[in-house]
């Protein structure tokens, strides 16, 4: 064979093990046949979350807000978690009141404009140290509580029961949905610094009566008894709550297929719209402790109509809270959180003795919210 022929015949065998190698474009030369190596990417954890708390302020809630204050105990210590080192979120938690007035009309403890969906940080008995902000704030350890208690955890717990035994002197026709809206919207800035961009959202609702958000303040005119029947709370539910049974004039007795309706007061689908266009989907979490729905009555008790009450426990009365169940419900189908009157292991309302187990409840979402 010619030494040409050889040379030629050798390097093709030569290089023949290598015609089956692919090389595909972009891979930077790596073998295909070569098993990838695990790629890992670093993830920063989300650990922020602010909490909002909207506690009904008016008749017979005092001794609801003193449960709530030495519960809350309760809902610090279930925010620990392993990954935080046992230590919590980087929390700002909020107090508002259900107090927005009663429109232009002074009637009872009812005043023009009520407490705005302003955050209420003010001490509510002497030598208690609330936050240096209108809120609580919690961020890596260090809080704006200047208390002689050392401990961070313990600050936030002592700040808040200074903060939030708000008293039973508002107005008794409860705005729970406009207050957090309001203290909510940014386009409104009522709370400067309260809402962080990048956190979970939190608004939790305590509270004995249904939400009486107003669109039309009319419905408060003391002088319109004709139309509207007598100034009291039944009013939100004659012309905010439609049953079978709920035309004009009432019919005692149990009422059937309750649902909010929208002649008087906001429709529940924009609140639901608004709490859930705060954040990205599943970054809001609503969470209340009310007035069990499953029965609805209406009775005249002396010379007014009134609801009776689906709860009653040392701490009072509670009416169902439709209208409040609605949003929670809704901003649930959102993809969101929402959780109505639930507790660690089972049901649990506004009657109940003790609110540890929906503080525990709440803790475990806000922990699996930000688990995600």
């Amino acid at each position: 064979m010619p030494s040409s022929v050889r040379f030629a015949v050798c390097c093709m065998l030569l290089l023949a093990p290598s015609c089956d190698r692919r090389v595909p474009l972009g891979d930077g030369g790596r073998d295909e046949a070569t098993p990838p190596s695990d790629l890992f990417f670093p993830v920063t954890p989300l650990k922020d979350v602010d909490v909002l708390f909207v506690i009904d302020n008016s008749d017979a809630m005092w001794e609801v807000q003193k449960a709530i204050s030495r519960d809350f105990l309760g809902f610090v210590d279930g925010l620990r978690s392993p990954s935080l080192n046992n230590g919590i979120p980087n929390v700002h938690i909020g107090v508002i009141t259900t107090d927005l007035g009663a429109g232009s009309y002074s009637v009872g403890n009812c005043k023009a404009g009520g407490d705005g969906g302003k955050l209420q940080a003010k001490p509510r008995f002497p030598g208690c140290t609330p936050p240096s902000e209108p809120f609580i704030s919690h961020v890596d350890g260090v809080t704006n509580v200047n208390s002689s208690t050392t401990d961070p955890l313990t600050q936030v717990k002592e700040a808040f029961q200074c903060i939030a035994q708000l008293g039973s002197g508002g107005c008794g026709f409860e705005h729970h949905l406009e207050s957090a809206r309001r203290a909510l919207d940014p386009t409104l800035n009522v709370n400067p610094g309260f809402v962080r961009k990048d956190a979970l959202l939190a608004v939790v609702f305590f509270t004995d009566e249904d939400d009486c958000s107003a669109e039309k303040p009319q419905l408060f005119d003391p002088a319109d008894d004709n139309t509207l029947g007598p100034l009291t709370s039944f009013r939100c539910f004659q012309f905010g709550i439609q049953c079978d049974e709920n035309q004009p004039p009432p019919v005692p007795g149990p009422q059937t297929n309750c649902t909010p309706a929208h002649d008087w007061l906001y429709k529940v689908d924009s609140y639901v719209q608004f709490f859930s266009g705060l954040k990205p989907p599943g970054h809001v979490i609503l969470f209340a402790v009310a007035g069990p729905t499953d029965t609805v009555t209406v009775r005249m008790d002396a010379h007014n109509w009134t609801v009776m009450p689906t709860c009653t426990s040392t701490k009072g009365r509670a009416d169902p809270a439709i209208r409040l169940r609605a949003v929670v419900d809704g901003v649930r189908a959102t993809g969101n959180r929402g959780y109505f009157n639930e507790g660690d292991s089972g049901p649990i309302d506004v009657c109940s003795t003790d609110y540890g187990p929906a503080m525990r409840k709440l803790a475990r979402v806000i922990r699996d919210a930000l688990g995600r």
